[in-house]
């Protein structure tokens, strides 16, 4: 008969001792209940097959260890203490924990509990840096885990084993005198040390003087335009050539934005004079903002307006505007010009911004 045979005819025994299969169950939780069995039976090769199978289960022994980096500091010094937990793979571990003291030790860091995976189950370590001060021998004492490896009810415990310190503390030669405290020492700085410095200050140095450059160069000196000196007064100038603009008959022609054009020229120069600011080169809206200031009509100053917004809408809009429309730009920079050559003109206009 073969020995697999004979393992199920002591499982068949076993079973009918202890009363059904559930009842079996619990008698067969431990393979050598069943190897009990066999060798009541006289049957030592199942009883050796079991005894086998036992040892296999249980061949991964789980332990507890706790490691030093070594035994003797003097007061304050860190010592490395490593704790591991050798285990089943399925096995619970309940892991103590520490706050700022192990037994008499402060603890000064910890870290994180790990697990990390081997051929025969896992390993679980955490590590700490612990210290004394004060002198002395000291025991570092068996640190306790609890184990649950789910195989029954049971709570297994492994431990640690005691650790032996000795903390020393610093030699002080009593039989003599104190000594006063020692004066600083000059540290001599070689081109080593001083490179970067002078690296450091020379960029320093040309950001500067770049800064300086730009900051202090001359800017070209605008040109500011001169007023010519007129023969006769400006507005007799101006109604001439706003009556020359008119027999040209520019815009009748199609040319509009010409026509535009020299009324705008004619207005400024006309302003440039009788009031003195530089109106040649400003934009519609600086003359606009500057002839608000004036002591003008809301008549005159509503005619002069409509000038220089209407040419502009002719030269950078290109809007067509109404024959009445170009007709009545003329009419408002004649109508202006006689409105305000007898009104008293500053004091040395002809020569401000000049």
């Amino acid at each position: 008969m073969s020995w697999i045979k004979r393992s199920a005819l002591c499982v068949e025994c076993c079973a009918k001792k202890s009363g059904g299969f559930q009842s079996m169950c619990a008698f067969l939780k431990s393979p050598l209940r069943v190897g009990f069995c066999a060798i009541a039976r006289g049957d030592l090769g199942v009883c050796f097959f079991l005894v086998l199978t036992f040892f296999s289960q249980n061949s991964i022994s789980q332990t507890a260890t706790a490691t030093l980096d070594r035994n003797e500091i003097r007061i304050g010094e860190p010592i490395r203490l490593t704790l591991n937990v050798d285990a089943m793979m399925n096995t619970k571990i309940s892991w103590p924990q520490f706050a700022d003291k192990i037994d008499s030790f402060d603890v000064t860091y910890k870290s994180v509990v790990d697990s990390i995976p081997n051929e025969k189950g896992k390993t679980i370590s955490q590590t700490f840096n612990i210290t004394a001060f004060d002198s002395g021998n000291y025991e570092l004492k068996p640190i306790v885990f609890l184990l649950d490896t789910n195989d029954d009810d049971q709570i297994d415990t492994v431990k640690t084993k005691t650790q032996l310190i000795t903390v020393t503390t610093v030699e002080v030669d009593t039989t003599k005198g104190i000594r006063p405290i020692k004066g600083l020492m000059e540290v001599s700085i070689g081109w080593r040390e001083r490179l970067p410095w002078i690296i450091g200050g020379g960029i320093v140095l040309l950001i500067g003087g770049v800064i300086t450059f730009f900051a202090t160069r001359k800017k070209p000196a605008q040109e500011i335009p001169v007023r010519q000196i007129l023969m006769r007064p400006i507005h007799e100038i101006a109604l001439e050539k706003l009556t020359q603009l008119e027999e040209e008959k520019l815009w009748q022609k199609g040319e509009e934005k010409q026509y535009h054009l020299r009324l705008s020229e004619i207005m400024r120069e006309y302003l440039d004079y009788r009031f003195g600011f530089i109106a040649i080169e400003a934009t519609t809206e600086e003359i606009i903002s500057h002839m608000s200031k004036e002591h003008l009509s809301q008549k005159l100053f509503a005619k002069l307006k409509e000038i220089f917004e209407s040419g502009d809408l002719v030269k950078f809009a290109k809007m067509n505007l109404l024959p009445d429309e170009h007709h009545r730009c003329l009419t408002n920079a004649v109508e202006f010009v006689n409105g305000t050559f007898n009104q008293s003109q500053p004091e040395n206009a002809a020569e401000k911004n000049a």
